[in-house]
């Protein structure tokens, strides 16, 4: 999270101009949230790839990163996102663990 929505996101956005919550909705305009969005987008399939252990994960991976990425927006902190996906790795490996030893039995 740190290098996706702190570096990546955060940069990303810094080099178009400054977004945050303040900038999003019906008075900002179209282009603005347009930007935002492609900068989200753009940033959720690099997120993606980098988590790509199937198509499927690959998929799976860049929504959540998607949500992360309006997550971190919308309250304009970086340790949301971070709790979020820590969350939802420790639900996976739980997940992981069991269908291991459904297998295993």
């Amino acid at each position: 999270e740190f290098f996706f929505r702190g570096l990546l996101q955060s940069g990303l956005c810094e080099v178009v101009g400054n977004w945050s919550k303040d900038t999003i909705g019906f008075d900002s305009g179209f282009w603005s949230n347009y930007r935002l969005a492609a900068i989200i987008i753009f940033v959720s399939i690099l997120f993606g790839a980098a988590h790509a252990v199937t198509k499927m994960y690959f998929f799976l991976a860049f929504l959540i990163s998607i949500y992360l990425g309006i997550i971190m927006v919308l309250f304009d902190n970086i340790i949301i996102p971070i709790i979020i996906h820590s969350l939802y790795d420790f639900l996976v490996l739980l997940l992981i663990r069991k269908k291991v030893r459904q297998i295993s039995t």
